[in-house]
């Protein structure tokens, strides 16, 4: 038999695909071997058929590739703008810290361990003076006052030898001579090369504190100076109503004469010192009325010339036109004295003292060269003296508490601060004109007053001095004072009765009232009773009864609800005609007022 063998397969020689052996049906196995053509061609429709398979499937895939890339740049897109939103925030909170770190109101310094400036922001570099590009590199310590370069530069060193905070007050000296106070606190940094360092302005708070012990220091004046005005001013009442007595002795040589001319000065020196110290440092609330300050000038006048020295001409030009104010009458005489005094000790070599008085109208437009001054009809005060004069660095203090040009122990340096606190206390102000070698003059404005002044008030003195034969029940817890008023009343021709406190006096109005026309009493005393409350009780059995009272302290008497009940006040320590006039001014009317 025949050995049958299984036919191989064939790969056609383009496309190397197998090509089937067995011929199609209906052909022949020689024609099969035969056409080429028609193999090749049935291999190439079988293998683009398998390609049309292959390329349908690729462009799914394609397709859905492509929607995974478009998915994943819409993602991108999204992150990126995620991204860009995360730096703009990050840039606005950096352009924030930035501004935070400049413009705080606080200087920020970052220090090598040699106190280099490596960081300086915008404040830090204000408080210094200088642009912060000129500061980086240049030691901290070198813009210190050199008192506190040392403590600063000792402070750093602790900071990086024991990692503590430590805090110190230094001055800095700026290139336009600034005084500045800062509060300086240093901080190691993490890392231990650097420390941070923070300063704060505090030249304000200093100077407020300054002002605040100054008012404290002033605060203790005023308790001191209340504490023994009262006693100070009996004594002194008592010494000028005795020199006064004393000078009316007839047959005095002229020796004793002069050396009572001379106490009585010194007395009113010492006055005039007590009430420098109690206007100046009690917050009084003044006592004002209608005065004319012409007549207070002239009636000051001859205590002026024995307050002066005998080489000082005082010449008082007044204004012919009323020069009435409303004023308190001691603050006035306060100021007249205190100018003179002021000039009399600018002038050694004697010379003319000149004061007048204008009424003047002030102009919005002219007021506003003084930052005190206000538009308005004053009357003007002007003192002028040629003595030595004073330069700009002397004007710019002259007000000032406790300044003065003058030596150790010949001045207290508070007349014209007082005088100044006068003026604004009575809604004016004062100016000063300047030139040394050439002399000084003050000009002191007071509002015009809105009334005027009655009879009464503006009379003659001279009618005043004069005597009656009243009784009088004077009441005063000082026996010195109490007898030596009581005698000096007495050379008037009044009928005093005397009374050392409230319950004598009580002892004597029970016996005596209906002859007692005037109360003349102290305001403190000792006890529980008042010269207020004595003379509120004794008016309510004798309600016309014509009342003063006398104390040292205006502030006792302004915050008394004297509106309405006729009592006159009377400011210690008084001389003789001072207690006279008052005393017939009460007696003949039935106003009350306010003396001494």
């Amino acid at each position: 038999m025949r050995n049958k063998t299984k036919p191989k397969s064939k790969r056609s020689f383009q496309s190397g695909l197998p090509i089937a052996t067995e011929a199609p049906v209906g052909e022949s196995k020689s024609q099969r071997h035969s056409d080429p053509a028609a193999l090749r061609l049935a291999a190439e429709e079988r293998f683009k058929g398998q390609l049309a398979a292959s390329q349908t499937e690729t462009e799914a895939d394609l397709r859905r590739a492509q929607h995974e890339l478009e998915i994943h740049q819409v993602e991108l897109e999204m992150q990126n703008e995620e991204l860009r939103a995360t730096q703009e925030e990050r840039q606005k909170a950096l352009e924030r810290y930035s501004d935070l770190y400049d413009f705080v109101p606080v200087g920020y310094f970052t220090l090598a361990a040699d106190g280099r400036m490596r960081l300086v922001n915008l404040s830090g570099a204000r408080l210094l003076g200088i642009e912060r590009s000129r500061l980086l590199g240049k030691p901290l310590g070198q813009f210190m006052a050199e008192t506190d370069r040392r403590a600063f530069e000792t402070l750093i060193a602790q900071v990086f030898a024991h990692s503590t905070n430590q805090t110190c007050e230094v001055s800095l000296t700026r290139q336009d001579h600034a005084p500045l106070t800062v509060q300086t606190t240093a901080t190691l940094l993490p890392g231990g090369k650097e420390c941070f360092v923070v300063m704060v302005d505090i030249t304000e708070r200093k100077q407020a504190e300054a002002q605040l012990r100054q008012a404290q220091k002033m605060e203790a004046i005023g308790m001191l100076a209340g504490g023994v005005a009262h006693d100070f001013n009996n004594i002194l009442a008592a010494l000028l109503l005795h020199l006064g007595l004393l000078q009316q002795t007839p047959g005095l040589s002229c020796e004793v004469q002069e050396s009572l001319k001379d106490l009585e000065k010194e007395s009113l020196m010492a006055m005039n010192l007590t009430r420098q110290l109690l206007v100046f440092s009690r917050r009084e609330v003044i006592l004002v009325h209608p005065l004319d300050l012409n007549e207070l000038i002239k009636n000051l006048l001859k205590m002026l010339s024995r307050l002066l020295s005998t080489n000082i001409e005082i010449v008082f030009e007044p204004c012919p036109d009323r020069t009435l104010v409303e004023a308190d009458q001691g603050m006035m005489e306060q100021v007249v004295m205190n100018l003179c005094i002021n000039a009399r000790d600018a002038m050694p070599n004697g010379g003319r003292l000149t004061l007048s008085t204008t009424v003047i109208e002030i102009s919005a437009s002219s007021s506003k060269s003084n930052p005190d001054a206000r538009p308005g009809r004053f009357v003007c005060l002007t003192v002028t003296d040629p003595g030595c004069g004073m330069d700009q660095s002397v004007l710019k203090r002259i007000f000032e508490p406790f300044f003065t040009t003058k030596g150790a122990g010949k001045g207290t340096g508070l007349g014209l601060a007082t005088i100044y606190r006068i003026a604004k206390q009575h809604s004016g102000w004062i100016e000063v004109e300047s030139t040394v070698g050439k002399g000084s003059s003050f000009r002191v404005y007071i509002p015009v007053a809105a009334k005027q002044l009655d009879n009464a008030q503006s009379g003659n003195d001279s009618d005043e001095l004069q005597g009656g034969a009243e009784t009088i029940l004077l009441v005063e817890d000082e026996r010195s004072l109490l007898r030596t008023a009581a005698l000096s009343l007495r050379k008037l021709g009044y009928a005093v009765m005397e009374a050392n406190n409230a319950a004598e006096a009580f002892n004597v109005w029970s016996q005596h009232h209906d002859q007692i026309e005037l109360v003349l009493t102290d305001m403190i005393m000792p006890g529980n009773i008042s010269g207020l409350h004595l003379a509120q009780q004794l008016r309510k059995e004798k309600p016309g009864l014509k009342v003063i009272i006398s104390s040292e302290y205006e502030a006792d008497l302004a915050t008394t609800p004297f509106a309405g009940q006729e009592i006159t006040y009377f400011a210690k320590p008084y001389e003789p005609a001072t207690l006279a006039r008052t005393v017939r001014r009460c007696l003949i009317s039935a106003e009350p007022g306010r003396a001494g």
